[in-house]
């Protein structure tokens, strides 16, 4: 099932958010795993810097 962005109305991909020190989307079937904790997908979109004063947000 195709789901539309509310925003764009372009259909969406399936992925997750998830957050370590960067918060950031990855695509259903990709690892974000790496050598170090700020590894990411090269598909993956960070939305925010995480902030141990401030936090995050998007």
């Amino acid at each position: 099932m195709e789901v539309e962005c509310p925003y764009c109305n372009h259909v969406m991909k399936r992925g997750r958010i998830q957050s370590d020190n960067l918060l950031s989307w990855t695509p259903e079937g990709e690892s974000s795993t790496g050598v170090s904790r700020w590894s990411k997908s090269p598909n993956s979109i960070v939305l925010a810097n995480c902030s141990l004063l401030w936090g995050s947000s998007c």
